[in-house]
């Protein structure tokens, strides 16, 4: 695993029991996509697994974002939302501010 992949950030973090990153076929464009595994009652404090994930992903500067959406334009509710309904959402490379 590749130190500032979302793969990592999440092992590292200790939550890959709970999601799996894959990325979508082979041709570009590919995404990056995270999806909630774990039945919901085998995540310890479940409310809680978006905030753990952002805060993994955060140091490699990685952030989720809707499938088809730029990272800055879907609310993190919106994003949490669909996450925690086990649905993919995508991890978005984020660029430092200058």
């Amino acid at each position: 695993m590749h130190p500032g992949s979302g793969r990592h950030s999440v092992a590292e973090a200790g939550l890959d029991y709970a999601v799996d990153v894959s990325v979508t076929g082979i041709d570009p464009p590919r995404q990056a996509r995270l999806i909630v595994s774990a039945d919901p009652s085998e995540i310890p404090d479940h409310p809680t697994l978006a905030r753990r994930i952002r805060d993994a992903l955060r140091d490699c500067h990685i952030a989720l974002a809707l499938p088809d959406n730029d990272p800055d334009t879907a609310s993190a509710a919106q994003v949490d939302e669909r996450l925690l309904d086990a649905e993919p959402v995508r991890l978005a490379r984020l660029l430092p501010r200058s």
